[in-house]
């Protein structure tokens, strides 16, 4: 709730004397005289401030009202732009005009005329109508429907010769039941055992079946594979389109019997809008603002304020800084006329000029302060717990602007009536060609009874892997460590029966003591023994039920052919317009069924009433202040002009705010300083809201305090003294820091722990902190300036009352001082380029000349050549420098692996660039040097967001912490949105960097000498840190192979060159350098030619977006003798190799890799034994498969094919 404790402090400091220095009593600190006196300087420079905005500026009049309100300039516009007293008519004669419709109503119905129309006739109706809409869409559905075969599920209900026994059913489910109930801490359920003989017995089953119990927790996921596995789960997966048009015939069927109930609703509904027309028939336009738009802005308004109303935010005061409230626009003439003023400021000269020159404005000021009281009466009662503004009130107001709206639209012929009649007409018209309904009904029966026992079956099943999945995804660990720690425990559990098994019932506590400790509780493992025990029994309950069968006589076909429905769909689709616009007319006349009672009325003519008096003030303030022009002619226009008076008079004026808060705090320590430490929920609160300083502040506010003591002594030395003097007090101020945190933040804290009400201590001191800014350390530029706004003013005011003049002076330069700054600056040239020639003959100096060449006038090819070498030039310790130093939020090592020109755009295996990962980190600085260093903005990451998007949704409220470094990075975006900049200059990657290796296939002789003249460079072994691998080609300069580890180098990102470099630099050793003349640019794979050589070497190099990102792959063969290659190749593209089968229950369905949208994520290799339809024919095309000849080929031929979804889904269901 807002409260105007600014209004409170003017009262108490209207209570002192206005005579500056003159103020008497111990009440007043030295500190607030002070400020008090400089406050009389700030509305005197406000008042002239006031004075040239009005006549030489266009600030709008409304701009200057919402600071004195301190309400924002948007809020202030919404709130007040509607027209008081004709919102007022329009109420008072709709209320009017609703109450004659209701007594006509009532009257109708005590006639027994069928008139009246209630709500849930008006639902029965919509429903009916939204049914016939829908049914055009499902065309698709009831034709596949109707193609099932009729017995597809009826025939797979006997499970007889399709169950797959599981250990979970050979547990002795009611014995495990009594068992964990004598370990169950739920009171409601624990069961004491009484009968020692029995809970023998009982101990003695539970450790035989401890070992079931354990496979059964085990292959708690195989289990329920098997069971959506089972041919009528299949076979009810397939067939959820016929359970979809079975649903809609019902539906159809429903509606259709009850067609004449249907338009008897719409006739009354026609009925009923022609009663109701006064109601919402606008009328003619008033001062160019319609009827409904009327209603429209009263809504616009209530919505504004309860905006307002529920905010705290800081309202920037430009114009108005100098005063505290608008009642102090009065005290401005006392202030000219106060001794302090007198002496310090005109010092002796009269003021009458200054006086007569504002005297205009008088008016002005009487009407702001009353215009101000009229808001704060209107927030008053609008406001808190018992005010008028409740949802109740909005909804009124909403109800109101719909029914106006909607009239209006009826008043413009958008809507009529007409449509309605032609609705009934079809209505009658279509279902009398339907057949007898009894037969059709008999139809749907006889269809129910035929399957009710194969989908009792299905709905057993559910049940069954709905228990499943419980205990997997809330009970069962998900670590190994923890699941090897739960047959732990029941081994355990095993050996403490056996040992108290001759006495049980004393062992029990004693056991289940033991248990806890260990970590039983932890891991819930009675909890999951009592739901292994009820899975066990209903698997047993599904295994021997037995189902009786029926002859299948009547298919979805049938139903579907019998009911008409695709021809009434095609009837419906061409009547839409029409059954679109009778469900609106129903949805209007719920919201004059819902019309506002009498109180709401009232009370949104009283909100009117309160702008009637806001409004009339607004009119006098524009008749007050005239037209620019006619002000700028007024011969009351001589006051000199203060240049810069805008910042002149918002510096002085939060610089004396940040002495009166000092202040403030001064007066108010005892509630300042906690009487103990903060409960944990306090601290988690604080934490929260990002309130760092205020976990535990007494230090702070202390050391605070003495600093702020300090102040007010220098203030008692300096306050007789002039304005200069003075100013100390600023600078002194400076050195107080204060506490991080805004009002707001700590409001936020105090609210909650009053909702809470568990800590009153706490909940005292946040009621009383809320009301400090204790953040001084804002405000130290403002107060750094105070010393030269204090000077600037008091040159203005010495020039304003004659003590000084202005004088113009001509300095005359002689021509021989110009020659002599000509000659020194002709020869400071003429050294530099010297230097720079010299310079540049150096080894050097020839690199930098030629890098700047390239920065300015390079061609992007020149570019390209260096930057194929970036995978090895921007790696260090095995990570690419751009993107560790963005991960750790390194600017030092950014900056330096930016300066060396490594590739900016790299992506990292999870799909984000550098310029990604710093906006998601919240950090600026990061963002601000990756764009000025030539960061592509427009690059989508794996979930096609761009870089500005990483900025997360409601970052204030969820990230308190980092909400000021995301909004300082929305300011660098904004600040480059429209500017490009050059990336640099990448390095020359020097041949002594080569690590060349050879491959098996090249000439042996030649690799030897190649080896023996370039030993250096050239290793007889391939190693992780390998640049260039030499193969053997054809004539066409084509690499073959059909080998996996030929083809390892080339996913690694390896520059791939031929034979013939080494045959050439050894006749030529600077043919080293000229690696790219001899490139591989194809590969024949199984006797079909790739060119994609250097497209993956371009990839790999420039790090883009990893070709696997998205995709899990796991092999599925006994052996498989490439699969470390293959995994190295698969993680080293972005994928996740498995080691295990990656059930599809683990990830979503929906989701697809993001570079083949086209292909299912889970890709499964196999060396060509194994039977892969069942993966093959998925039908959530979730499984890829591929023999590793085929997966090679699909590496080869890097084809791609983008998820281009807005923020498609993760892959894995865990990382959504």
């Amino acid at each position: 709730m807002r409260t105007y404790s600014m209004f409170i402090l003017f009262l108490i400091l209207t209570s002192f004397s206005t005579t500056g220095v003159q103020i008497k009593g111990p009440a007043q600190s030295d500190l607030m005289q002070v400020s008090e006196n400089f406050r009389i300087l700030s509305r005197i420079t406000n008042a002239i401030h006031l004075h040239f905005t009005a006549t030489e500026t266009d600030v709008p009049i409304d701009q200057i009202i919402s600071e004195f309100l301190r309400v924002s300039m948007a809020d202030f516009i919404g709130i007040a732009s509607f027209p008081p007293t004709t919102v007022k008519e329009k109420l008072l004669e709709m209320k009017k005009e609703n109450l004659k419709y209701t007594l006509e109503v009532q009257e109708g119905i005590r006639r027994c005329e069928a008139i009246d129309l209630k709500n849930n006739d008006i639902k029965m109706a919509v429903n009916a109508l939204e049914l016939f809409l829908k049914l055009p869409e499902q065309v698709d559905l009831l034709k596949d429907a109707k193609s099932k075969p009729a017995d597809e599920l009826t025939k797979h209900k006997d499970l007889q010769e399709n169950r797959s026994m599981t250990v979970c059913e050979e547990i002795d489910y009611e014995n495990l039941l009594q068992f964990q109930s004598f370990f169950d801490d739920d009171p409601a359920t624990y069961k004491f055992p009484n009968d020692v003989q029995e809970t023998k017995k009982i101990f003695e089953q539970f450790m035989k079946d401890t070992e079931s119990i354990q496979s059964c927790l085990g292959n708690l996921t195989l289990l329920k594979q098997e069971l959506l596995d089972i041919p009528i789960m299949k076979a009810y997966e397939s067939n959820r389109n016929v359970t979809e048009a079975r649903k809609l015939v019902g539906e159809f069927s429903m509606f259709s019997l009850s067609s004449n109930a249907l338009n008897g609703t719409i006739q009354k509904l026609i009925k009923n809008i022609e009663m109701t027309e006064p109601i919402w028939k606008p009328l003619e336009k008033v001062k160019g603002v319609s009827e409904d738009d009327v209603i429209g802005l009263l809504y616009n308004s209530i919505t504004s304020l309860e905006k307002f109303l529920t905010s705290y935010d800081i309202i920037e005061l430009t114009h108005t800084a100098g005063y505290r409230i608008s009642v102090e626009l009065l005290r401005v003439f006392e202030d000219l006329e106060s001794p302090w003023f007198l002496k310090y400021v005109a010092k002796g000269t009269s003021t009458k000029n200054l006086t007569q020159a504002l005297a205009k404005y008088q008016n002005i000021s009487e009407v702001i302060v009353d215009l101000e009281q009229n808001w704060m009466n209107m927030v008053e009662e609008m406001d808190g717990s018992k005010g008028l503004l409740t949802p109740k009130l909005k909804e009124a107001a909403e109800t109101l602007k719909n029914i106006t709206g909607f009239g209006a639209k009826l008043k413009e012929n958008k809507l009529t009536l007409k449509s309605l009649k032609e609705t009934t007409n079809i209505i009658e018209n279509w279902f009398s060609e339907l057949n007898e309904s009894s037969t059709n009904a008999a139809l749907i029966l006889t269809y129910d009874q035929e399957r009710r026992s194969a989908e009792n079956r299905v709905h057993q099943i559910r049940k069954i892997e709905n228990k499943v999945s419980n205990v997997l995804s809330s009970m069962y660990p998900k670590s190994k460590a923890d699941q090897e720690k739960v047959s732990f425990l029941l081994l355990i559990l095993k050996d403490l029966l056996n040992k108290h098994k001759e006495k049980p019932v004393n062992g029990i506590p004693m056991t289940k003591v033991v248990m806890n400790t260990l970590g039983a509780r932890e891991v819930k493992l009675f909890e999951m023994l009592k739901e292994v025990a009820e899975i066990s029994k209903e698997l047993n309950e599904l295994v021997t039920s037995k189902v009786g069968t029926s002859a299948i006589t009547v298919s979805i076909k049938k139903i579907i052919d019998e009911f008409k429905i695709l021809e009434f769909a095609k009837k419906f689709k061409n009547e839409a317009d029409n059954l679109k616009e009778t469900i609106n007319f129903f949805n209007f006349f719920n919201e004059i069924l819902e019309f506002p009672n009498d109180v709401m009325i009232n009370n949104l003519t009283k909100y009117a009433g309160h702008f009637e008096k806001i409004q009339d003030g607004l009119s006098k303030m524009r008749t007050l202040v005239p037209k620019r022009d006619n002000r700028r002619k007024s011969s009351n226009f001589k006051i000199l002009p203060l240049n810069n008076s805008k910042a002149l008079n918002e510096n002085l004026g939060y610089s004396l705010q940040v002495l009166e808060d000092i202040d403030f705090a001064r007066e108010d320590r005892k509630e300042l300083l906690p009487k103990q430490p903060f409960s944990p929920q306090t601290l988690e609160l604080i934490k929260r809201e990002g309130l760092r300083d205020w976990i535990d502040p007494s230090i702070t506010i202390m050391k605070l305090l003495g600093k702020a003591d300090n102040l007010n002594k220098l203030a008692g030395k300096v306050k007789d003294k002039d304005l200069v003097g003075m100013t100390e007090v600023f600078e002194k101020a400076v050195e107080i820091e204060g506490l991080v945190g805004r009002k707001k933040q700590l409001k936020d804290v105090f609210e909650s722990l009053a909702r809470e009400n568990k800590t009153p201590d706490d909940t005292h001191y946040f009621d009383k902190a809320q009301h400090h800014d204790l953040d001084f350390a804002r405000h130290h530029s403002q107060l750094k300036n105070a010393r030269v706004t204090i000077d600037s003013l008091t040159t203005y005011f010495d020039e304003v009352f004659g003590h000084i003049k202005i004088k113009k002076e001509t300095i005359e330069i002689p021509v021989s001082y110009t020659a002599i700054i000509l000659i020194g600056v002709g020869f400071l040239l003429l050294v530099v380029i010297i230097a720079m020639v010299v310079y540049g003959l150096t080894e050097k100096g020839r690199t930098f000349y030629k890098n700047l060449y390239l920065y300015y006038f390079g061609k992007p090819e020149d570019f390209e050549k260096r930057w194929r070498y970036s995978l090895f030039m921007d790696t260090v310790d095995g990570k690419n420098s751009v993107l560790d130093a963005a991960r750790e939020g390194n600017k030092s090592n950014l900056l330096r692996a930016l300066k060396h020109g490594a590739y900016i755009d790299a992506y990292n295996k999870f799909g984000n660039t550098a310029l990604h990962m710093a906006t998601k980190f919240a950090q600026p600085e990061l963002v601000r040097l990756l764009i000025t260093y030539g960061a592509d903005r427009s690059l989508l990451n794996y979930k096609n967001l761009a870089p500005i998007q990483m900025i997360p949704r409601d970052y204030e409220k969820k990230l308190p912490d980092k909400a000021q470094a995301y909004d300082k990075i929305k300011k660098i975006y904004k600040k480059y949105d429209r500017k490009s900049f050059r990336c640099s200059v990448p390095r020359v990657f020097p041949t002594d960097s080569f690590k060349i290796y050879p491959d098996e296939s090249t000439d042996v002789n030649l690799t030897n000498d190649f080896l023996d003249a370039f030993r250096a460079i050239v290793s007889d072994e391939a190693t992780l840190q390998t640049t260039h691998v030499v193969y053997k080609t054809d004539k066409d300069g084509v690499l073959v192979t059909d080998s996996l580890d030929a083809l390892y180098w080339l996913f690694h990102g390896a520059i791939i060159v031929k034979e013939q470099w080494m045959t050439d630099c050894l006749q030529n050793e600077k043919l080293i350098r000229k690696d790219s003349d001899y490139l591989i640019e194809k590969v024949k794979y199984r006797g079909v030619v790739y060119d994609t050589v250097l497209a993956w070497s371009e990839a790999m190099a420039k790090a883009t977006m990893p070709y696997l990102t998205g995709i899990f792959v796991t092999v599925v063969a006994d052996n498989f003798r490439n699969l470390m290659p293959l995994s190295s190749i698969v993680s080293i593209q972005g994928g996740v190799f498995l080691n295990v089968f990656p059930y599809k229950q683990l990830f979503n369905r929906d989701s697809k890799p993001y570079l083949h949208a086209n292909m299912g994520p889970l890709f499964l290799i196999h060396d060509g034994n194994q039977d892969m339809d069942m993966y093959k024919n998925d039908p959530d095309k979730m499984y890829t498969v591929f023999t590793e000849e085929e997966f090679m080929i699909f590496m080869l031929k890097r084809e791609m094919q983008r998820d281009t979804r807005p923020n498609p889904p993760s892959v894995l269901i865990q990382d959504e």
